[in-house]
């Protein structure tokens, strides 16, 4: 066959896949309603393993069983984030179940607040009510507070599943040498709030922070509203608040419109309902998690030809997943770069110890951030 015939029957097989795929989510929908009857949680691990020994066990070619098992992790990931979209966070604000906290209480931490901020909502669900919050006004302030030992632990938010990578925040991992000890996933649940007695017809200006306009950002642009960016969401409820103005409105959390006295003028607005944002835990020392299969490291690679290439052959001939890989500038050296990297794994796996060695042959340095539990699931 030639090159057209092949890609002709690519594209048969893909429009197999598009149908299998929206029934096994249409299962999933119907396993989420399961779920939320009989107030289980979203994660099954049990379940999961025994889907992916089956995948690997009738993968009849050997070269293909790793991919196999990556293809059905992927699948997996995205029923869970499908699953979650159905079963939203503000279940709890209505009275229904309050998630487990994935983190001790008992510690201080610092968070980008003030309260009813998604930050804040984050803190719960990681740490629940037993944790003493520490709002603070920037992600600058956080850093600082936990690598002067002021409070036990920091709440940074690094990526969002719609805009990508938050680096701001993770930038500032290095420079107050913090050590991620774990991490978890908030669903982001927008809501357009507006002053009592607005109704959507009235608005000509929204409010919020950039990431949530840039989240609503086709939503926005349907409805042809001005969009003003503030120092967060909560600081654009209050001025909606205080100016009294029907034209106004925030996006922001349904917590911070009750906070503020607004009314909630629509629900989950984003542009795509599968939003999530991911908090990494921090603490100014390297902690021994149990159970710990994920890393976060910055690598220096030499300037010189084929270096990141080595990398990550060495990642890929041990097949050591690689969940995240971003380039960022060196600071105080210009156009000098550095590669962010998420993998799976523990430093105690050979073959992760391994990657590892061969990997610093290609670079001026390597910086383990922390070695933590990977989310996976409410």
């Amino acid at each position: 066959m030639d090159l057209k015939d092949i890609r002709k029957e690519i594209d048969g097989i893909d429009a197999e896949l598009v149908k299998l795929f929206e029934q096994r989510m249409a299962l999933a929908h119907e396993v989420a309603q399961y779920k939320r009857e009989n107030n289980l949680p979203v994660i099954d691990a049990a379940r999961e393993s025994e889907v992916l020994q089956r995948a690997e066990s009738t993968i009849q070619d050997e070269n293909l069983k790793p991919f196999a098992r990556h293809f059905f992790e992927n699948i997996m990931a995205l029923s869970r984030q499908y699953q979650q979209t159905l079963l939203p966070q503000a279940d709890s604000a209505r009275g229904g179940g309050t998630p487990s906290p994935k983190f001790e209480g008992g510690r201080s931490v610092a968070f980008l607040g003030p309260e009813g901020s998604f930050s804040h909502e984050a803190f719960l669900l990681a740490f629940g009510k037993d944790a003493q919050p520490m709002p603070l006004m920037s992600f600058e302030d956080i850093v600082q507070r936990v690598a002067a030992g002021l409070c036990g632990r920091g709440l940074l938010p690094v990526e969002n599943s719609l805009t990508g990578g938050i680096f701001a925040a993770a930038d500032l991992l290095t420079a107050g040498n913090l050590h991620i000890i774990g991490e978890t996933v908030l669903p982001v649940r927008h809501c357009l709030l507006g002053f009592p007695g607005a109704v959507p017809s009235d608005i000509r200006t929204v409010l919020s922070h950039p990431q949530p306009l840039e989240q609503c950002r086709q939503y926005l642009r349907r409805r042809g509203w001005e969009s003003k960016a503030c120092a967060s969401t909560t600081g654009a409820a209050q001025e909606v608040a205080q100016k009294r103005d029907i034209t106004l409105a925030a996006i922001a959390s349904e917590a911070a419109g009750r906070i503020y006295g607004l009314d909630v003028l629509e629900y989950n607005i984003q542009d795509n309902p599968a939003n999530f944002t991911r908090f990494i835990v921090a603490s100014v020392a390297a902690e021994e998690i149990p159970g710990a299969n994920k890393i976060s490291a910055i690598f220096v690679v030499e300037h010189r030809p084929g270096t990141l290439y080595g990398v990550l052959r060495a990642f890929a001939d041990r097949y050591v997943n690689i969940l995240n890989l971003v380039s960022r500038p060196v600071p105080g050296s210009p156009w000098q770069y550095c590669f962010h990297m998420d993998f799976e794994g523990s430093l105690k796996d050979e073959s992760v110890i391994a990657a590892l060695k061969e990997a610093g042959e290609n670079c001026r340095s390597i910086l383990i951030l922390g070695n933590y539990k990977k989310w996976e699931g409410a």
